[in-house]
């Protein structure tokens, strides 16, 4: 019997690894730049996280500042932890006038944190250069990585390289006025979240059952004693 109930608790416990994910996707339904994860499971039911790098669709805001990146590449991202990397492009103005993210933290140029001086215009090209009337003031500093999978996700957009790995050259295109969406199918999360659901039931019913026949045949036996 306990080799019958090993099936059930295994499925029940994939179930919930797989609500956890899908939670998570849902939770950054708006979060710009925001990369699903795909789950998967070894033979011990160990759990593999591997995160879909894929493009999300591009939503224009109008808002000059904001840049979303078409292609493969990071911008990069001055924290207290250190230099973080994401596709997340929600960027603004500080008092200063130095660009940050929309947690205040330094936007990297080619040779560090951006400051945009007064202008009646500001551009940014599709290589990353910025123009304040005309006049090229900056780049923003976009790169990537031979092997994506020595990135590490940190909360929302997030990542930071875990490694050795070095940057490399982007071919990324730079748009501004636009910010790249996650590159979930909400719809599609949410129909995977019901099934979850309605499979973690099912495993928690058949659990039930298994645990009710061998109550039953244990208290037969003793009966029959």
């Amino acid at each position: 019997m306990l080799i019958q109930m090993a099936i059930p608790v295994q499925g029940g416990l994939k179930q919930e690894r797989k609500v956890e994910v899908l939670s998570n996707h849902l939770a950054n339904a708006e979060t710009a730049g925001f990369k699903k994860d795909i789950l998967s499971f070894d033979y011990l039911l160990k759990t593999n996280l591997t995160i879909d790098y894929s493009q999300g669709d591009i939503k224009l805001t109008g808002n000059n500042f904001d840049l979303a990146l078409t292609g493969k590449g990071f911008f990069k991202v001055e924290t207290p932890n250190g230099i973080r990397y994401t596709r997340d492009g929600n960027f603004i103005l500080n008092k200063e006038g130095m660009l940050v993210n929309n947690s205040g933290y330094p936007v990297l140029g080619e040779g560090g944190p951006i400051t945009i001086t007064e202008g009646t215009s500001v551009n940014v090209n599709a290589a990353g250069q910025i123009q304040v009337d005309g006049n090229i003031i900056g780049k923003v500093s976009v790169v990537n990585f031979e092997d994506l999978t020595k990135l590490k996700k940190e909360k929302g957009s997030m990542f930071v390289n875990s490694s050795d790995e070095r940057e490399i050259p982007s071919d990324a295109s730079v748009n501004q006025g636009a910010l790249e969406m996650p590159n979930t199918n909400m719809v599609t999360e949410m129909t995977n979240m019901i099934a979850s659901h309605r499979f973690y039931e099912s495993y928690q019913k058949m659990l039930q059952t298994l645990d009710e026949t061998d109550s039953k045949a244990i208290n037969d036996v003793g009966k029959l004693g």
